[in-house]
């Protein structure tokens, strides 16, 4: 499966790139630039920013929970949508992120029977 990468836009087709939304991998600088689209020099800035946090690894590279690929995407996208700046962008991210946290604990709280299954939607 071939797809075309869109700035900004995490494109999924291959096997690997799967892995960057398991958040049990972990991403080096260079596969998050990739992922999200931003420069790595633009990524250094939210780290600098405080708006990514790499992990203790004994790399030389700084290393990232795949996890953060997601919504660094989707902010990336959004920062090409509507012209953002960088600072925005960290703004963005933070919510982002802290909505992907609220998500998962509102899943984690459901009964099966009440969204948890497949093919069940709740208004």
């Amino acid at each position: 499966m071939t797809a075309l990468p869109v700035p900004g836009f995490l494109t999924v087709t291959s096997s690997f790139e799967w892995d960057w939304l398991d958040p049990r991998k972990t991403v080096n600088l260079s596969e998050l630039s990739l992922a999200s689209g931003m420069s790595t020099a633009e990524l250094g800035e939210l780290v600098d920013y405080g708006a990514l946090t790499p992990l203790d690894s004994p790399q030389p590279e700084q290393v990232f929970s795949a996890e953060c690929a997601r919504p660094l995407s989707r902010a990336c996208k959004l920062r090409v949508d509507f012209h953002l700046d960088i600072f925005t962008v960290v703004l963005l991210l933070g919510y982002l992120i802290r909505i992907e946290v609220l998500e998962q604990q509102a899943h984690a709280r459901l009964p099966i029977h009440f969204g948890g299954g497949a093919g069940v939607e709740l208004a």
